[in-house]
């Protein structure tokens, strides 16, 4: 039996014992749509897209968040919370963007108010750019047509002086809890990283349903978003849980890359990142018609279809 006829005959069995069973069956159609509609909208095109302009957006809300809680505390105090996060990766991305806090905020006090207006609005202009292409990406995975220019690039530099803000006062938080664990016991600093893994992952899945929502702008019931923000958490989770265990011993990115090594990770790790959540975008969009099959309310991302006369 040549190669070809063993997966043909593999192929065969699977089939069969799908049909078998009507759950598999349904589990298996789903899946084969969803790898259909992922070729079709070339979702690792749009990944790569929005893992480029999301990295690129670090920077300037680093350069944001000190700018803005810098005339209410000092960005010195500010610039430490981030290293103290990243210091343990010396040859990081994390080390890159700690180093760029240190020089914002040793900048003259007197820079950071001349103009402050003008180049804050700048800075999170560049901010807004990867919230504006991770929305068109999530779109299109949604199956929805892109929105208004101007009406979307508004909403992405609103949902960035949201995410500056939210990510300011994190820092803030994460720091302080670093250094509070230093200090505790070990039975302490346990808890403490087990409660860290627990609000990344729940921060995560709100990141991805809200990330789902915002792009979507329609209402949309919450309990239609959870499949895919549980899948994709899941996955994601899983994935950069078996890169940590066993990237460092498959591959040597110092070596290959040096000092490049740490944006080269970010990249990849964005990639990922990216290309789960719109995978899980594409989920939501072939769920929602299974959920509404045999009701006349229709899909929630598409309004139902007017009778003849109506």
């Amino acid at each position: 039996m040549t190669p070809g006829e063993r997966l043909e005959a593999q192929r065969a069995r699977v089939i069969a014992l799908v049909e078998r069973h009507p759950r598999l069956e349904r589990g298996y159609l789903l899946a084969r749509e969803v790898v259909a509609e992922q070729g079709r909208y070339r979702l690792g095109l749009s990944a790569a897209g929005s893992a480029f302009w999301l990295v690129l957006a670090v920077f300037p809300a680093v350069v944001a968040v000190i700018t803005v809680f810098g005339l209410v505390v000092d960005p010195a105090d500010l610039a430490g919370d981030v290293e103290e996060i990243t210091r343990k990766s010396p040859n990081s991305f994390g080390a890159l963007v700690a180093t760029q806090a240190e020089q914002v905020a040793g900048a003259d006090a007197g820079s950071l108010s001349v103009g402050l207006v003008v180049s804050l609005a700048v800075t999170l202009w560049s901010v807004s750019s990867g919230g504006y292409a991770l929305s068109r990406a999530v779109r299109q995975a949604y199956d929805l047509p892109p929105q208004n220019y101007v009406v979307a690039r508004a909403r992405a530099f609103i949902a960035a002086v949201l995410a500056v803000l939210i990510l300011g006062l994190g820092v803030a938080g994460t720091a302080f809890v670093i250094r509070w664990g230093s200090t505790a016991t070990d039975e302490v600093r346990m808890l403490l990283g087990v409660f860290g893994v627990l609000a990344a992952i729940v921060g995560f899945a709100a990141v991805v349903a809200f990330t789902f929502r915002f792009s979507i702008a329609a209402p949309t019931p919450l309990r239609s978003l959870l499949p895919g923000v549980l899948i994709g958490t899941a996955t994601t989770a899983a994935v950069f849980v078996g890169a940590t265990l066993l990237g460092s011993a498959l591959f040597n990115y110092q070596a290959v890359y040096g000092a490049l090594s740490g944006i080269v990770v970010a990249l990849l790790a964005f990639y990922t990142i990216m290309y789960i959540v719109l995978l899980s975008a594409v989920l939501n969009q072939q769920l929602a018609p299974l959920a509404t099959a045999g009701s006349t309310t229709g899909s929630p991302l598409r309004p139902s279809p007017v009778p003849p006369g109506e």
